[in-house]
This record gives structure tokens, C-alpha cells and sequence, in this order.
């Protein structure tokens, strides 16, 4: 989707749309009237007197958010004069981020505190837009704001606003001076349209959900609690003091984002534990989003969850005196790393049957469907029957809609003969530009290594002429799963599940990571809805 100049125009020249570009100018000043407040310690605000500082604290109260932003602000303008240039802003920053910010000897941020930093990039930014309103963009995709990082990559990707891949989650550095990549892009692209700075605002927390709603909706939308998919998986999540009230006052219809396994996907079982004092699973929510990174969020991985339903504690103790639940690491481990660890399908089961015993309705609980098995009274007599009975129920579970594979694609290989895969997953069929995600390639059997050699060549050259990143054999053996890493694909590299294997739902997760709708998505392949 490109900027439509047009469009923008009507939009500047509606009422609504001029102000809220008026209501986007750089702040002048910060005041008392800010909606969201956040206590200074009185450890801080005992310092900001000793220091002559006292119009950072209001009366004897201690400071709030305001005060904060307001430090900020006037750090920022007394560095403005020796900024005189986009590089100079760069380069200044990179030194705030390695150095630390004082302001009159109050220390706002010290040397190397990045959470810190991830903590304030919100009022920080907004902070720099005041005072740098031509470079710095105000960073308010924060979970305080109910947005995130993955909705604004949304956005850009819709406008091709290219951003960088992000930084590893150990290289909190690297995570911090991201920001200075969303600066540079979203400066090439004002400059590109002719934005103003208080434009290029409203353009990105107005404009573009009003002329992108739908495409926006499709690729970063949170799912209704109603209209939530069958779970795939179960995850446990962690919960300290600060969360106690919110969770213990949380309904179904509550909606909060929270670390979470980057594998998640909507619909997946979420288990709440809470840590010392309680030590005990609290609730049981579900995810309505797929977990995603945001670089600026301390925990890096997150996903929005919902659904709660508040159940019988089992406490720790009850977790470790029990054969099964006392099998993970992660109860012998105190619960340490709780965040987005699994919890597999017999422990769930134990805990619906824990929950049941002490006088629950467990019939509300979201559960677990494995996969049925095969059926013995089918006879899989030839190639067809695998893909009918097996193969294509398989698809359905993984998440692929009939729309997204096409049968017997003709792609014409060597001497201008033609070949017919037998699945291929967002096609392109466009002749002489033939593509697909993945390829699917079904034998009635595969029972020794030289069979497995031969489709495995066969189903290479498929994937390989549709520039697919990966490619499936199956047979009623089971399926093999082949990804094109560096080097491209080899014959020893894949994973293989049995038919049974896949009835079990944690077999079945694996193989939805590996060749799911959604591991399409994330591979880097286009997926239409």
C-alpha cells in the first residue's frame, strides 16, 4: 500500500483530521494534567530538594509522571544547542544510552541501566519529540498504551516503511538504539510526502487505522474471546506481587498483554502461577494474539491473553508432591523462568483432574483435542487415500484453509516438460513466475531409505523451482519435514511423526511450528487471508 497524497488531503482538510494534527504539535511545556501517573520514589524526590529542585516535586507530595517528563524536557533543550544536525542527534544519543542522563546532579537514568530506559522509552521519546521534533518521533506503541511493536511494524510494512530485522533479546543495547532506526525511517518517509513533524504524528496514531483498518485487522488483530481457534498448546506464564490485584480482579472479558512463549497462538491455554508469597496456579487464560517480540518490552517476547477463569489453587507443594506435575524441571527449579514454558498435554489433564477433585466445573476450562487416529476400518489402498484420509484432515489441523493449497500445480521443468506436485501452499501460478511456500508431495508408502531417497529428490526439485523454504513427504509411514537451511536442503536433515505420534497434541505443536499456516507466516511467506 502506498501513501496516497490524495487521501491525505481530505484527511488534512476534514475537521477531525486537523486536530488531531493541531493536538500533535511538539509540547512547549509538561504540566500537572497528565492522564497517566506514575509515583517518583521518595528517594527521589528527597534528592531533587536536596538539589534545589523542588519544581519537580508538587508541594510535599512526591512527584508524578509529569515531573518526569518535565526532567526530561529540560535535559533535552539544554543539549539542544549543541545539536545542530540529525548525525549530532544520532550520535548524542548513542552516548546518552552508553553514559547514562543527568540533569543538575539528578541522576534520571544511570550508566548502563537499560531497563530503565525500556521502562521510560514512552515519555522519554515524547520528551525528544518536544525538543527534536524534526528527528525524534514520539515511541508511544507501548503496552501502557495497549499497542506494541508488532502493530506499528504492521503499519510501516502496509506503507513500506522498511525497518531492520530486530536485535537479539541478550543485546539490550542494540534493543535500545532500535529506536533510532524507527527515526531514521519514519524521517525518510515524512521528507518522501512532505509531512510536517505534527503530520508524520497523526499519520501514524490516526490516519493510517482510518485508511488501513482492514489490512490492519488482518495481519494484527486480538481474536474475540468467542471467536477464539481450538488450542494447540498449553504455556505456562508467571505473576509477582505487583500483578496480584489485577489478576485477582480480572473477568473473561479482561484483556492485558504479558510475556509469553514466542510460539504462542491464539486460542492457546494459558496457566497462571503466582510466585512467593503464594507459590500456587491461580487462573487459566487463553491468548488472542500470536506471541510477538517488542524490542522496547524488558521480556522481549509477548502476547495479548484474555479469557480468565479463576480456578482451585494447586499449590506448590502440591505440584511437587504430585507423580506427575513433579516431573518438569521447571517445578524443581522454584518456578524460575516460568514465562512462556510448556506445560504438556498429560499435565494439563492432571491438573483438570486436580481441579475437578476439588469441586470444580472444569466443562467451562478451555481443552486440548488430539488428532484422531487412523481409522482401522479405512483401507489405504493407494496414493489418493493417503491424501484423503490423512493427509488433507492433517492440513485442516495445521491451520490451512482449502483455499491456501492447490492440487496437481502444473510447473514445467527442464525441456519445457510438465510436472504436478502434489500440494503447493500459496501459489503463485503466473506462468514463468511459478511459486510456492511449501510443497507437499504424497506416496502411499515409504518403509525403507531408498524410498525415502527418491521422493526426497523428487520433492526437492519441486520445492526448489517454487523457491519454497520448505517441503513435506508423506506416506501412511507418517510425514518428514524438510527446511532449506544454510546449504539448502540435505537428505539427513528433517523431523519425522508417525501417525500416532500426531494424535498426541504436543507432536501435533511441533509439526505446526514447523509447517503450520502461522510458521508460513513467520518464515517470511506471503499469507492472504
Amino acid at each position: 500500500m502506498l501513501f496516497n497524497a490524495y487521501i491525505w488531503s481530505l484527511y488534512k482538510a476534514s475537521d477531525e483530521g486537523a486536530a488531531f494534527i493541531r493536538d500533535c504539535a511538539p509540547a512547549t511545556e509538561f504540566d500537572w494534567d497528565e492522564v497517566n501517573l506514575q509515583l517518583l520514589t521518595n528517594k527521589d524526590a528527597a534528592e531533587l530538594k536536596r538539589l534545589g529542585l523542588e519544581q519537580y516535586t508538587k508541594e510535599n507530595e512526591v512527584g508524578i509522571w509529569a515531573n518526569v517528563q518535565r526532567l526530561y524536557h529540560h535535559f533535552f533543550q539544554a543539549e539542544a544547542a549543541q545539536l545542530s544536525t540529525k548525525e549530532d542527534f544520532e550520535r548524542r544519543f548513542v552516548e546518552w544510552v552508553e553514559e547514562g542522563i543527568s540533569f543538575k546532579g539528578f541522576t534520571l537514568i544511570p550508566a548502563g541501566d537499560y531497563a530503565l530506559w525500556m521502562g521510560d522509552i514512552e515519555i522519554i521519546s515524547n520528551a525528544l519529540y518536544a525538543v527534536f521534533p524534526e528527528w525524534a518521533f514520539p515511541y508511544l506503541y507501548t503496552r501502557s498504551q495497549g499497542l506494541n511493536l508488532q502493530l506499528f511494524r504492521v503499519i510501516c510494512d502496509l506503507f513500506q516503511i522498511a525497518l531492520p530485522p530486530y536485535p537479539l533479546k541478550k543485546d539490550k543495547k542494540q534493543r535500545l538504539l532500535y529506536y533510532l532506526h524507527i527515526c531514521r525511517e519514519v524521517h525518510a518517509f515524512r521528507q518522501q510526502n512532505q509531512l510536517l513533524p505534527p503530520e508524520l504524528i497523526a499519520f501514524f496514531f490516526d490516519f493510517a487505522f482510518k485508511a488501513a483498518d482492514q489490512a490492519i485487522q488482518q495481519k494484527w488483530s486480538i481474536t474475540e474471546n468467542r471467536d477464539l481457534p481450538r488450542p494447540s498448546k498449553v504455556w505456562y506464564v508467571g505473576a509477582g506481587r505487583t500483578d496480584f490485584h489485577f489478576i485477582d480482579n480480572a473477568t473473561i472479558d479482561d484483556l492485558t498483554s504479558w510475556q509469553c512463549n514466542i510460539n504462542t497462538r491464539p486460542g492457546d491455554i494459558i496457566i497462571m502461577y503466582c510466585w512467593s508469597p503464594r507459590s500456587c496456579i491461580h487462573s487459566v487464560w487463553q491468548a488472542v494474539t500470536e506471541g510477538n517480540i517488542d524490542v522496547f518490552f524488558y521480556y522481549y517476547n509477548q502476547a495479548y491473553i484474555s479469557n480468565c477463569q479463576r480456578v482451585p489453587f494447586i499449590s506448590y507443594h502440591d505440584i511437587l508432591t504430585n507423580p506427575i506435575l513433579s516431573k518438569t524441571p521447571l517445578a524443581r527449579n522454584s518456578f524460575q523462568g516460568v514465562n512462556g514454558y510448556p506445560v504438556t498435554y498429560e499435565e494439563y489433564q492432571e491438573m483438570l483432574r486436580l481441579w475437578a477433585e476439588k469441586g470444580f466445573d472444569i466443562e467451562s476450562l478451555p481443552k486440548l483435542q488430539p488428532l484422531p487416529g487412523i481409522d482401522d476400518n479405512i483401507l489405504l489402498a493407494d496414493e489418493r487415500d493417503v491424501e484423503q484420509y490423512l493427509v488433507e484432515p492433517l492440513l485442516d489441523k495445521l491451520g490451512f484453509k482449502s483455499k491456501d493449497w492447490l492440487r496437481q500445480m502444473p510447473i514445467r521443468m527442464g525441456r519445457g516438460e510438465r510436472y504436478y506436485p502434489d500440494y503447493c501452499f500459496f501459489p503463485n501460478t503466473r506462468r514463468g513466475e511459478e511459486s510456492a511456500a511449501m510443497v507437499l508431495e504424497a506416496k502411499w508408502s515409504i518403509h525403507n531409505a531408498r524410498e525415502l531417497r527418491e521422493a526426497f529428490l523428487q520433492a526437492r526439485s519441486y520445492a526448489v523451482r517454487l523457491q519454497a523454504n520448505r517441503f513435506i513427504l508423506a506416506a501412511k509411514e507418517g510425514v518428514w519435514v524438510f527446511e532449506s537451511l544454510q546449504g539448502g536442503f540435505k537428505e539427513d536433515q528433517y523431523y519425522f511423526f508417525s501417525w500416532q505420534d500426531l494424535v498426541h497434541p504436543d507432536a501435533l505443536h511441533r509439526l505446526l511450528l514447523l509447517a503450520g499456516r502461522a510458521a508460513l507466516a513467520k518464515a517470511g511467506r506471503r499469507v492472504k487471508e
